[in-house]
C-alpha cells in the first residue's frame, strides 16, 4: 500500500504542475 500511496501522490503532484502551466497560459492569454 505504501507503493500505491506514493504513486497516487506522484500523479497528484503532476496534475498540480499541469494546472499551474494551464493557469499561466490562461493568464498570458487574458493579459
Amino acid at each position: 500500500t505504501e507503493y500505491l500511496k506514493n504513486e497516487i501522490i506522484n500523479e497528484w503532484e503532476n496534475n498540480i504542475d499541469k494546472r499551474k502551466i494551464w493557469d499561466n497560459r490562461i493568464q498570458d492569454y487574458l493579459d
